[in-house]
């Protein structure tokens, strides 16, 4: 049984600084764009880290402060 991997503090701010790039309030794409764009970050993110027990990584992610 694989027991799942946990981000390192680098990737952690890399995911961190890549949403926090789509959230400024001076980012005037459209909406559906923006969600469209977070969703795929997010999923890659879940994806990577998701092999195994998942629960490491999402409690890593729980812990991310925006």
């Amino acid at each position: 049984m694989v027991s799942g991997c946990k981000p390192v503090q680098e990737e952690c701010a890399t995911i961190k600084t890549k949403i926090g790039d789509l959230l400024v309030p001076s980012n005037t794409d459209p909406w559906p764009e923006v969600r469209d764009e977070l969703n795929r970050s997010l999923r890659g993110w879940s994806n990577y880290f998701g092999y195994g027990s998942r629960g490491k990584a999402y409690r890593s992610r729980r812990s991310i402060r925006l």
